[in-house]
C-alpha cells in the first residue's frame, strides 16, 4: 500500500507539470472535495495543514486525469473487451446444503405457494438470506461465486432449477439486468482498472529493485 501510494503521487506530480489538466477545472474540482470532505472531518485530528490536506485530495482526481491522458485511445477497445465484466445485475440467491430441500422449495415458488424472500430468510443458508436472498445491482464481475454465466444467460423474472454452486446447491432468479454503456461512468471504471493493473506490476518491479538492493547492502556491509 504505501508503494502504491507513493506512486500516485508521483502521477500526481507529473501530471501537475504537464499542461493536460487545466488550472481552473483543477481548482474547482478540489474545491468541492475539500468541501465535501470537512463536513465529515476536521484536519486537525489528522495532523494536517490546510496544504497538505489539499495536497492529499488532489492524488485521486490527479490520477484519473492521468490514466485518461495514457488510455483514452483504447477506451472503445477496452470496453469490447470488457463489456460482460461490466454489465450488471441483481439477482435473488437461496443456497442450500440439501438438494432435495433445494428442488422442493423450487416448485413451491413456481406454483406461488411462497415467495423467494419468504423461503431464503427460512432456508437460506448464506448471508443473503437476512436480505430475503437479494444480491443488490452490481457488476457481473463483482457477483460472489461464479454467477456471473448464470446471470448472463438468464432472462429477468427467470427462476433456476437448483445449481450446483460450491459445495451446495442454490436457486437463483434473475431481478434486474442493465446492459453496459460506454458513457462516463464506464469510462471511469475502465480506466481505474487499467491504472490499478499498470500500478500493480509497477509496485513488484520497485518492490523487487527495493529487495534485491537491501541484499547487496547486507552483503556489501
Amino acid at each position: 500500500p504505501a508503494l502504491d501510494y507513493w506512486l500516485r503521487r508521483e502521477l500526481a506530480q507529473e501530471l501537475l507539470a504537464s499542461s493536460y489538466w487545466p488550472e481552473d477545472e483543477r481548482k474547482q474540482e478540489l474545491d468541492t472535495l475539500e468541501q465535501n470532505w470537512r463536513r465529515q472531518h476536521d484536519p486537525a485530528e489528522f495532523g494536517l495543514s490546510d496544504q497538505q490536506l489539499r495536497d492529499k485530495l488532489l492524488v485521486a482526481p490527479c490520477c484519473r486525469h492521468w490514466a485518461r491522458k495514457q488510455w483514452q485511445q483504447r477506451l472503445e477497445t477496452l470496453y469490447l473487451e470488457r463489456k460482460q465484466q461490466l454489465d450488471r445485475a441483481s439477482c435473488s440467491l437461496l443456497r442450500l446444503s440439501d438438494k432435495h430441500l433445494a428442488l422442493e422449495l423450487y416448485h413451491r415458488i413456481r406454483a406461488g405457494e411462497a415467495s423467494f424472500a419468504s423461503l431464503a430468510l427460512e432456508y437460506g443458508e448464506g448471508p443473503e438470506r437476512f436480505k430475503g436472498g437479494l444480491l443488490t445491482l452490481q457488476p457481473l464481475a463483482q457477483m460472489p461465486l461464479g454467477l456471473a454465466p448464470l446471470l448472463n444467460r438468464m432472462e429477468v423474472g427467470e427462476l433456476l432449477s437448483p445449481q450446483r454452486l460450491g459445495k451446495g446447491f442454490a436457486l437463483v432468479q434473475l431481478e434486474c439486468f442493465e446492459p453496459a454503456q460506454l458513457n462516463s461512468a464506464t469510462e471511469e471504471i475502465l480506466l481505474a482498472q487499467e491504472l490499478q493493473a499498470w500500478l500493480q506490476q509497477l509496485v513488484l518491479y520497485v518492490r523487487a529493485h527495493l529487495t534485491s538492493s537491501d541484499a547487496a547492502l547486507t552483503l556489501n556491509s
